[in-house]
């Protein structure tokens, strides 16, 4: 009986830890063709939420391997939106 409680146990906190380290959805960026401000700045929200949540995923997992891709995920995300920002501003200075 002991040993049934003790496996529920570790079953029980295990899902518990598990639920709580989902991997977060990367954020859709605005096409900087046509973006307008307001999708720049909600994009920006957007990608400062989601390193946040990133962030926390690679704290709460112990799969080295899921670290490491969340890791090149998030500096792909912020290079992206960088790059993003630059061709963003560069249009705006030539309107």
């Amino acid at each position: 009986m002991k040993l049934f409680a003790l496996v529920f146990a570790s079953l029980l906190f295990t899902n518990i830890a598990v639920a709580g380290c989902e991997e977060p959805q990367e954020p859709a960026l605005p096409n900087v063709a046509d973006a307008v401000t307001a999708q720049m700045v909600k994009a920006q929200n957007d990608v400062k939420d989601y390193i946040k949540s990133a962030e926390k995923f690679i704290g709460c997992t112990r799969n080295e391997l899921a670290q490491r891709r969340m890791t090149k995920k998030i500096e792909t995300i912020a290079e992206d939106f960088n790059s993003l920002v630059r061709a963003y501003k560069e249009r705006m200075q030539k309107a």
